[in-house]
């Protein structure tokens, strides 16, 4: 449903896109210079990222959606309506008198153990800015807690009935939530398979993430005039791994948030070897998910990254022009080492702007001398270090 108020984000419809992607790339940190240690701006490195999310828990999304994203290994965030959701499906339906009844909680159930994510839409799906103290608690609180006694497992994320809030539903929301859906493209109704097609390529361009909005899919709100167009759609969209990342709205929200709270700090050791050491401003676990550190290095032969002090590698990918190592913020600095193919020797370490920790100078990924002592003081070291503040990094353009 497509009303919006009250500072919520943007109801995007497909007329807009050219220029609702960019006014929603509001995930500020991303690909500094091609000569920096950075961290990507997704998962993996990846030029852009899709999170599918349907709202109202519908019992055709269930029947006709999950066998699709199953068949093309795509996990998609279901936003329930608590006080709508019944036992089973067989009972929603004899509730609803029609096919347009919700998802049962053991259907529910099993989606989430197959790694759907299942996200709060409230309670009783009303406007949440004209409830007062009592019915909001209800309305977030109430339901969270029904959500996580059902399906054993606390949701990471709210959706707001009508995509609209004010503060005070912020901070209610914030008291058990960790992320909320802020802005979100429509797909529905007439939708084609190549106007979806086209919001991921322009998010692959514009290096944004799209969060979908999908409600009915045969019949009910905003239904599709050819459910098929949204299974071709899926089946393309799989194809774009190699620069699309696919997951749910709680895992890349997670990876943003963290993102941009982490202070990255790295240390040159020799030509061939380097120190990371990540620090997030967030609190584990619920900010723990590992972030991709990029590392340009050109052709190399070999590489490692382990944390100090251990014996076990940390996932390393090794592209054409770069080391990508993925490393959950906190604990110990890694050590990446790698090797380039003359025999071992190594042209040179990566090209990163240094500073003096000590003098409370450093640059962020363009180089630009920002102050360091605001992060962190009493840093002392014998090597020149680079610090960069992931949430100050633009996209170098």
């Amino acid at each position: 449903m497509l009303r919006n108020r009250s500072g919520f984000g943007p109801v995007l419809h497909p007329a807009l896109l050219a220029v609702a992607i960019i006014l929603n790339g509001l995930d500020s940190a991303g690909a500094g210079p091609a000569d920096s240690v950075r961290i990507a701006r997704f998962s993996g490195d990846l030029a852009g990222a899709i999170s599918y999310t349907l709202d109202d828990g519908m019992r055709d999304q269930a029947e006709n959606v999950v066998p699709w994203l199953d068949q093309q290994g795509i996990k998609a965030t279901f936003w329930v309506v608590a006080g709508w959701t019944v036992e089973t499906d067989d009972i929603a339906k004899t509730v609803a008198g029609d096919r347009y009844g919700g998802i049962g909680w053991q259907t529910l159930v099993r989606m989430q153990a197959n790694g759907h994510e299942i996200g709060n839409h409230s309670w009783g799906h009303p406007d949440l800015t004209y409830c007062d103290s009592a019915a909001l608690e209800g309305e977030v609180n109430k339901a969270c807690s029904l959500i996580t006694a059902r399906i054993g497992v606390s949701p990471y994320a709210f959706c707001c009935p009508f995509n609209t809030w004010n503060e005070k539903v912020k901070a209610k929301i914030f008291e058990r939530h960790f992320a909320a859906r802020e802005f979100c493209t429509g797909m529905g109704n007439t939708m084609t398979t190549q106007g979806m097609n086209a919001v991921v390529q322009n998010a692959i361009r514009q290096k944004s993430w799209v969060v979908t909005m999908i409600h009915g899919i045969t019949m009910g709100y905003d239904a599709f005039a050819d459910p098929q167009q949204l299974a071709a759609h899926l089946a393309y969209v799989k194809t774009l791994r190699d620069s699309l990342w696919i997951a749910t709205f709680g895992q890349v929200s997670r990876y943003v948030k963290e993102r941009d709270s982490t202070l990255m700090t790295v240390t040159p050791v020799a030509a061939h070897e380097i120190l990371v050491q990540l620090d997030c401003r967030l609190k584990a676990p619920a900010f723990s998910a590992p972030l991709t550190v990029v590392v340009p290095v050109g052709r190399v032969i070999s590489a490692q990254a382990r944390r100090e002090g251990s014996t076990a590698a940390l996932p390393l990918a090794v592209k054409s022009d770069r080391l990508l190592v993925d490393i959950v913020p906190g604990g110990a600095a890694v050590r990446i080492t790698w090797q380039t193919p003359a025999s071992g020797v190594v042209s040179g370490k990566p090209a990163i702007r240094t500073a003096t920790a000590s003098a409370g100078i450093s640059c962020d990924a363009k180089g630009r001398v920002i102050d360091a002592s605001k992060h962190r003081r009493g840093v002392k070291t014998r090597h020149p270090v680079a610090i960069i503040d992931a949430g100050s990094i633009s996209d170098g353009k």
